[in-house]
């Protein structure tokens, strides 16, 4: 994968999650400038993308859990009608 296909999967991923991408490079590699780092020239070794898959596999960007679909939050919040307040079950779902 080419560096500038591997910056537009984590910008795409941090705007679906509502992550900055320093956050993210903290979180997967340690550092806060990675994605600035590729940006402006760096380089990444094929270890370091399998890690960056890894970990948007194992952390899904619309806030479900690994391998679980996101149906069950849509449901709930449609069952909400207009005027109605949320419980706190269907406000945590």
């Amino acid at each position: 994968m080419d560096v500038e296909g591997l910056l537009q999967e984590i910008s795409d991923y941090c705007r679906r999650a509502g992550m900055a991408e320093s956050t993210f490079g903290r979180r997967v590699v340690n550092d806060g400038k990675f994605a600035s780092r590729l940006r402006y020239g760096g380089r990444v070794t094929t270890a370091t993308v399998d890690r960056v898959h890894n970990f948007m596999r194992e952390h899904p960007a619309n806030g479900a859990a690994p391998g679980t679909a996101r149906a069950a939050s849509t449901i709930a919040s449609a069952s909400v009608r207009p005027g109605q307040a949320a419980t706190a079950a269907t406000a945590s779902a």
